[in-house]
């Protein structure tokens, strides 16, 4: 549900797939961002200079009712962080400072 909500908004997955965040331990980060309150409870420590963010977002995949309904519901926190990230984004204190 979560690739389908994406390519509606014109993002292909491809061959993503979800990695243990101990691949990324000791890579350098500028932020961390914990987008359910679950993950920033458990959300390892980074070493260096990372800054925490968290962004609160209900977790599409608890929602309840039809394949439809349920979609919705990946299709909205889908739109939610996207819109979220073009705003954070859109910083002039993160925007310059990310890394590509």
């Amino acid at each position: 549900m979560a690739t389908q909500a994406l390519a509606k908004l014109g993002m292909d997955l491809g061959t993503q797939h979800p990695k243990s965040w101990d691949r990324f331990v000791r890579e350098p980060f500028d932020y961390v961002i914990t987008v359910c309150d679950k993950a920033s409870e458990s959300c390892p420590v980074f070493p260096g200079a990372a800054e925490r963010v968290h962004w609160s977002f209900d977790d599409p995949a608890q929602a309840s009712g039809t394949p439809e309904e349920r979609q919705r519901v990946f299709d909205q926190v889908a739109k939610e962080m996207t819109n979220r990230i073009r705003i954070w984004m859109a910083l002039p204190k993160v925007g310059g400072r990310i890394r590509s």
